[in-house]
């Protein structure tokens, strides 16, 4: 009898310990504040230095810290990394009389995930990665050419200071939007680490460096493992989120780490404040599979949506109960981008210039994007205060295109509808092929309204739809006609050099028009290096009036994102600065 009853109190108290433990892990589950987010594309590689892709630059924000970031709200840059602003000072003697040096504190509490601190060293260690010549990062090596060395503070390893030897227009923005990497992970064998910072700094001397000492090939094929871009404990910086899963074409899910060093500070540094604990990036290319996604609330944010659908969205009661919906600003732009340079069919400026006036940027705005943008004159926004405003749009002319086009010789001989012309020694047919990504519905819809005009002037266009991935590879080989492209800018004053600089025509590059020559990388050269803003401000413009002579694109609009973000979120404001909003600011 003794036992039976011995054997009940075990029986429900065996019940209710699951039921408790039960409950424990209910609360548990219902305390992870998870935020669901529409990815319209998949990042290449999660590495800022080697991807040129704007979606990888969202998540790479949230992994890798850097000194200085920007405020969303005021688009004026606040420190992240580093205590402050660095401490500014002209350079009036020795070697590099005339230079500049830059000083930055890092935080005394900043850590790497394995709790060590976050040194000078690392950045040190972070430029040499850059600058090694064997690494593909030239779109970031190239805007580093003023800097020739790093000096550490021989009392605090925590503080350094930078030279420069030239005068550079964003130095002090530049030295404070680099990543910093661990070199425990990206080197643990210290194959850089007794490679000068200066030696890689000088181009001469690092190219012949980087022939006569393997170490530098070692690292760069180390540097490549995609153990390094795409896989959780290899993707790993010191900012508050750590790479947990990538379903590749599914969904990437970052997790905040842990007791992260900034939570403590982020009271005082707005940068470093993170509260979601879960980021799940759902991959969703296909903009109709987004909006039943979000009409279903299985998404909790939903940027990128088609102007059109956005109005339907506004008056869909069952939407806006749930969603707040933002047309917010932006400082991006949308253009075709002409593979001038590099495509004999292209490489007259009076093609380009005719394929340009066929495209109507009239109804781009009015009847695609619904008004929600502006048209543009190149690849300086009307935002700034240098913006070249003698400039018009280009309009619609289809006469005026077919002038110019005979101008440049093309003219139909054959009678099938479409111009042509000897191109090194060949007929050629005026066949422009656009690709466009297949979440490109705006795009796609523009390429045909190019196309109608086009058949009246005797150009035939044809739309290519391909994969993010296929297109890139086809702009690195320079394997195309126009491309459909949207181009996101930081705060700050716009360089010109990664775009437009020669330098940048190859295929790691991004100046994928073939733009340039000698007298316009001297431009280029000499609008970085002037202080003065007047003096500054006249060189923008005349730049811009070279590129619109040029026309190496069909610059056509900077939209306003249109966003869905769920009423549950707080601190949701949209912001200018891509992708629009900050998910780490995110209160439940």
């Amino acid at each position: 009898m003794r036992l039976t009853i011995f054997s009940g109190k075990i029986f429900v108290l065996s019940s209710l310990l699951v039921l408790i433990f039960a409950s424990c892990k209910t609360d548990s589950k219902r305390e992870i504040f998870a935020v669901n987010i529409r990815l319209n594309n998949e990042p290449d590689k999660l590495q800022p230095f080697v991807t040129t892709n704007a979606i990888a630059g969202q998540l790479n924000e949230l992994i890798f810290g850097k000194l200085i970031t920007f405020d969303p709200t005021t688009l004026q840059p606040i420190p992240m990394l580093a205590t402050s602003l660095p401490v500014v000072a002209p350079i009036d003697t020795g070697a590099n009389k005339g230079g500049t040096a830059y000083t930055f504190e890092l935080q005394p509490d900043a850590v790497w995930d394995n709790g060590k601190p976050i040194l000078a060293s690392d950045y040190i260690f972070t430029l040499k990665t850059i600058m090694n010549p064997k690494v593909p990062a030239q779109a970031w090596r190239g805007g580093l050419g003023f800097i020739k060395d790093v000096v550490p503070d021989v009392q605090n390893p925590k503080k350094f200071t930078i030279i420069a030897n030239e005068r550079y227009m964003m130095a002090e923005q530049v030295c404070g939007d680099i990543y910093l990497l661990p070199e425990y992970i990206y080197d643990e064998k210290g194959l850089m680490r007794d490679i000068p910072l200066s030696d890689l700094a000088n181009e001469k001397k690092a190219v012949l460096l980087a022939d006569k000492d393997p170490r530098l090939q070692q690292f760069a094929d180390q540097f490549a493992n995609p153990k390094f871009v795409r896989e959780k404990g290899g993707v790993v910086g010191c900012g508050a989120y750590q790479l947990d899963n990538w379903a590749t074409g599914e969904r990437i899910v970052l997790s905040k780490k842990e007791n992260w060093w900034g939570d403590k500070l982020a009271a005082k540094y707005p940068a470093l404040v993170a509260h979601p604990v879960k980021l799940v990036y759902k991959v969703v290319k296909d903009n109709n599979t987004a909006l039943t996604m979000l009409k279903e609330g299985t998404l909790d944010v939903c940027a990128t949506i088609p102007p059109k659908a956005f109005s339907e969205l506004q008056k869909n009661d069952a939407v806006t109960t749930k969603y707040n919906l933002y047309a917010a600003p932006t400082m991006k732009y949308f253009l075709l981008a002409f593979n001038g340079g590099n495509n004999a069919k292209l490489a007259d400026k009076r093609v380009r210039q005719a394929i340009a006036h066929l495209l109507n940027t009239d109804q781009v705005v009015t009847t695609l994007m619904k008004g929600m943008a502006a048209p543009i004159t190149g690849p300086i926004l009307p935002s700034t205060d240098y913006y070249n405003t003698t400039l018009q749009p280009i309009k619609l002319d289809v006469e005026k295109a077919r002038t110019l086009l005979k101008e440049a010789g093309w003219a139909d001989t054959n009678g099938n509808g479409t111009v042509d012309k000897k191109v090194n020694g060949k007929t050629t047919e005026l066949d422009i092929h656009v690709l466009v990504g297949t979440s490109g519905e705006v795009a796609q819809k523009m390429t045909l309204l190019l196309q109608e005009e086009a058949k009246k002037a005797g150009v035939n266009v044809q739309l290519d739809v391909k994969e993010q991935n296929v297109i890139q590879e086809l702009q690195k080989k320079r394997q195309f006609d126009l491309v459909a492209m949207a181009v996101s800018l930081e705060p700050g004053l716009y360089d010109p050099y990664q775009y437009w600089h020669t330098d940048n025509n190859t295929p790691d590059g991004s100046n994928r028009f073939g733009f340039g020559n000698a007298t316009t990388d001297k431009l280029i050269e000499d609008l970085r290096s002037t202080l003065d803003k007047t003096k500054r401000d006249a060189l923008y413009k005349q730049l811009q009036g070279v590129i619109y002579e040029e026309q190496p694109a069909i610059f056509l609009v900077t939209p306003k994102e249109c966003i869905a973000i769920n009423k549950r979120l707080k601190n949701a404001a949209p912001s200018a600065m891509r992708p629009n909003y900050r998910e780490a600011s995110f209160e439940q």
